[in-house]
């Protein structure tokens, strides 16, 4: 037992060793440099994919993959860097996209028998053979016990970013200037003249006020991340809506409402082993509105992956008990899947599903929609670096469960007729609209013009609260709120906000 310590802690130091003096190497340390930008122009950026629709064919962290693999060639060399890169890359390749999983376990499974054969271990297919399950196993764990709780602790620190941001450079700032005094009084340095106040050209006290400055700027951030007051105020200077001579034509009145829909497709579903979420409506290539839901599948087999037996849709011109099943709609992974639900994460780590959409495609296909949100800074004053909400993009997942990202603009031409737009999105910015139309002084000094969202205070009034989708003639399907000025007794129609 002690001669295979021995071994073991020889191995691993000589291993340990190596490792360190190749990285030493300016090819390697330019290959991490490569490696690191690319992980944060994948993450905050999405590139390539946001560059151009070709690039989004591409698999999902391409360039993050080509980097890793050159760091570990430049590192440990090239057949043990393939391998290893190969290890890596195949067990996080199936959380951004599912059809990589069979070949990702068997390159997984491959490069681990290598590396085994490389170190003396002589029995490849036993090797291989145990690999297969250990990298499905692998994989589970990650998408259902790593990726959910990683995803919520990623939110919750980018949202804090700016208060991190300040505190850290606060902080930094503090240290370099106390090592610098204390350096300075190491070497007895004589004492620096005093100086008149207004002698800006004193460095120590410049540099004593910028510490102070950033200090300050802690409590300033943490504030204006915090305030909701504050965030709706930075979110309606973040908007800049065009104004309208007049309200545009509608077309195509919708005469059945989404709870009458819903309520249709669950009287006709007669399946027990079956269940119907809540629909939405798309505007169909031959131009007509529907009503439509993916109907889960609830037996054993349909809750391993979470799969979708088929759409179901209802006229929404129509007022009578009706629903329709549309052919070969089925998912493998639906929006409910614990597949989508690690996928997504994965590939947009501080982005939250806000939409979910089955849209039907002109060559009778069918994909999920999720249209996502995320925060960024807001450097409009009174409070530059709050972080307010936005529409980030659109995910989609086809029905064989290849997964593609696609920017706002490119979803929304892609993507004909389908709301994209988050409600919850679009709801809080028209509240933080009426509610700061004129800015602050006009909300909080004059008084005047203040909005809200003319709906009533009732329980039966939240089932169905604006916005709603209405189809104009020059403007297509748009989210549409209505707004009243602020009080009790006020319930004149004064404006509409459209997006």
């Amino acid at each position: 037992m002690n001669r295979i310590r021995e071994v073991g802690t020889s191995f691993m130091g000589k291993a340990a060793a190596e490792v360190s003096q190749r990285f030493h190497n300016p090819i390697s340390r330019v290959w991490l440099g490569l490696f690191v930008v690319s992980v944060l122009l994948q993450v905050f950026f999405n590139l390539p994919a946001a560059l151009t629709p070709a690039l989004s064919l591409l698999p999902h962290g391409t360039l993050v993959a080509i980097t890793f693999l050159g760091f570990c060639c430049s590192t440990l060399g090239v057949k043990r860097g393939l391998a290893a890169a190969a290890v890596s890359i195949a067990v996080l390749a199936p959380l951004v996209q599912p059809l990589l999983a069979i070949p990702a376990v068997l390159v997984f499974a491959g490069a681990v028998t290598y590396l085994a054969a490389s170190r003396g271990f002589k029995r490849p297919v036993l090797t291989f053979l145990a690999c297969v399950p250990v990298a499905f196993l692998l994989f589970v764990l990650l998408a259902v016990l790593v990726v959910p709780v990683v995803h919520t602790l990623m939110i919750a620190a980018f949202s804090a970013l700016p208060i991190v941001v300040t505190l850290v450079a606060a902080s930094t700032a503090t240290f370099l200037v106390i090592r610098k005094r204390r350096a300075a009084n190491a070497e007895g340095a004589a004492p620096a003249p005093a100086r008149k106040w207004y002698q800006v050209y004193n460095i120590s006290a410049v540099r004593y006020c910028v510490l102070a400055a950033l200090w300050l700027t802690v409590p300033f951030t943490i504030i204006t991340n915090r305030s909701e007051t504050i965030q709706s105020l930075q979110l309606r200077h973040s908007m800049s809506p065009e104004s309208l001579s007049g309200l545009p034509t509608t077309i195509q009145d919708r005469m059945l409402p989404r709870t009458t829909a819903e309520t249709y497709m669950q009287n006709l579903n007669d399946d027990y082993m079956t269940s119907v979420e809540p629909p939405h409506l798309q505007q169909r290539s031959t131009g007509g509105l529907w009503w439509q839901s993916a109907v889960h599948n609830n037996n054993r087999w349909g809750r391993i992956f979470g799969s979708s037996t088929r759409v179901v849709a209802v006229d929404a011109d129509r007022t009578d008990s009706h629903s329709e099943d549309t052919p070969n709609s089925g998912f493998v992974f639906s929006d409910q899947s614990w597949v989508t639900k690690s996928v997504f994460p994965a590939r947009h780590p501080f982005s939250e599903v806000a939409e979910t959409c089955y849209y039907l495609n002109p060559d009778k296909s069918w994909s999920i929609l999720l249209s996502y949100t995320s925060k960024r800074m807001s450097w409009t004053l009174p409070a530059p670096g709050t972080m307010i909400p936005y529409f980030a993009g659109v995910m989609e997942v086809t029905q064989n469960g290849v997964v593609h990202d696609w920017s706002v603009s490119q979803a929304s031409e892609r993507f004909k007729g389908a709301v994209l737009y988050p409600v919850s999105l679009f709801r809080k910015q028209a509240e933080a609209y009426g509610q700061w139309r004129n800015g602050w002084t006009g909300s909080k000094i004059l008084q005047r013009n203040v909005l809200e969202i003319s709906e009533d205070d009732s329980e039966d009034a939240t089932i169905n609260r604006q916005p709603y989708v209405q189809n104009f003639k020059a403007h297509g399907l748009q989210l549409i709120v209505s707004f009243e000025p602020k009080g009790d007794k006020q319930s004149a129609l004064v404006e509409v906000l459209m997006c």
